[in-house]
């Protein structure tokens, strides 16, 4: 195994799929692509005010002139970056060989597409456990990569990051 494909989200998870990812490529001697897929800005944005709208996610509607959606996108993929750029620091303070890649696009095909062009011999995703409804409707990213990837699959489950935390707690009460 020589190229493992990191897929981040920038959720808590991201930070127990990195860890799982250390330990791959000190173990296999591999290189870790960290990748992280934005929301292009097509979906955001399609060339009029758009009015009051939550764009972020925020739960709360603001409302954005043309010049304002632009900054907003540009915000986030500068801070999307920024964290992509951390988590490299930080992986190559460990001498392990590490790029980052930060793409727009639809999420599940820019992964199976990045996979490909690095003959990536494993890719690492995570699973938030959403509900069924909103697996049905809105799909799953995790499902999709398993589905249609041409390589191995490891999805780290966010319940690993809570088992960690529990585990973490358990033994500083015991100490």
């Amino acid at each position: 195994m020589k190229n493992i494909l990191v897929a981040l989200d920038f959720t808590p998870v991201s930070n127990i799929i990195v860890n799982y990812a250390r330990e791959q490529a000190m173990k296999f001697d591999a290189d870790l692509t960290l990748l992280h897929v934005a929301t292009a800005v097509r979906d955001l944005y399609i060339g009029y005010n758009l009015g009051s709208q939550d764009i972020l996610g925020a739960g709360m509607p603001m409302y954005y002139s043309d010049e304002g959606v632009m900054e907003v996108i540009k915000q986030e993929l500068e801070n999307e970056h920024e964290q992509l750029t951390s988590y490299v620091k930080n992986l190559k303070g460990e001498d392990i060989r590490v790029s980052a890649v930060l793409k727009q696009g639809p999420v599940v095909e820019t992964i199976l597409e990045q996979a490909d062009k690095l003959d990536a011999d494993l890719i690492m995703i995570g699973s938030h456990g959403h509900n069924p409804l909103r697996r049905v409707i809105l799909g799953s990213v995790s499902e999709g990569v398993v589905a249609d990837a041409c390589c191995p699959v490891m999805v780290i489950p966010s319940a690993c990051g809570e088992e960690n935390s529990r585990k973490e707690d358990t033994q500083e009460d015991d100490g």
